[in-house]
């Protein structure tokens, strides 16, 4: 006499060919074919989306700390622009390639996969910002200025506390592994430049202009890196 476990995952038989040379029978559970299922859409998501990759050619990590190193002129910084009674703003800017001092930044995902890929909406944020007057949250944030035309990328905002979202988008030729920073709505991005200020600043904007071409340096804790991004107050 024989019993059948009730519990027992149903069982499906799958043929699989091969070239037409000849056939595979598999008996597997249920469970095990939803896994396959799964990992098919895994694998055809992946297709469609490129991986993003530092300067060592390595995957950057999601919740990883990069520099975020332009490939050409000066480094970035962070200064206060606009300071009056109890308020100010900081702003993320490009400054002299004399200063030292340096902070990288982490690059976030609200989906949790291992990998940062070109499809992406992203959380950019200072590792680390100085103690200052303006704000203690790290997170770039683009706001529209009431002075001018320009959206800037600034530090931090009470209205904002999550910051905005960003896109890595390939730039130039793949060995090159620089890319550019793009601020999205809907269908349409825009990249992220430079403009410089009636005050001087080189400050991060929102433009249909040339972006500024950057690579991500991986950091591993040493404040001293000549290219990457830092805090001035």
């Amino acid at each position: 006499m024989t019993f059948k476990d009730e519990n027992q995952s149903p069982q499906i038989k799958i043929v699989v060919y091969v070239k037409l040379w000849w056939t595979i029978e598999i008996a597997a559970p249920f469970s095990f074919l939803l896994f396959l299922a799964f990992a098919f859409a895994v694998a055809t998501t992946t297709t469609t989306a490129e991986l993003v990759f530092d300067s060592a050619g390595q995957p950057v990590l999601n919740g990883g700390t990069y520099v975020v190193a332009p490939t050409t002129g000066p480094i970035f910084n962070a200064a206060i622009i606009d300071s009056s009674g109890s308020t100010c703003s900081l702003a993320v800017i490009q400054q002299d390639p004399g200063f030292a001092f340096v902070l990288p930044v982490t690059i976030t995902a609200l989906v949790r996969p291992t990998f940062v890929t070109t499809s992406m909406k992203l959380f950019i944020s200072f590792d680390y910002i100085q103690p200052n007057v303006c704000t203690n949250n790290s997170n770039w944030v683009i706001t529209k200025s009431s002075n001018d035309d320009f959206e800037y990328v600034m530090v931090g905002d009470s209205g904002n506390p999550i910051g905005s979202s960003f896109y890595i988008r390939p730039y130039g030729t793949t060995e090159n592994l620089t890319y550019k920073l793009v601020s999205c709505e809907g269908d349409i991005c825009r990249n992220i430049g430079v403009h410089v200020d009636s005050q001087g600043f080189r400050r991060l904007v929102v433009t249909d202009g040339e972006p500024l071409v950057v690579k991500f340096d991986k950091y591993y804790g040493k404040r001293s890196f000549a290219s990457e991004i830092s805090m001035v107050v």
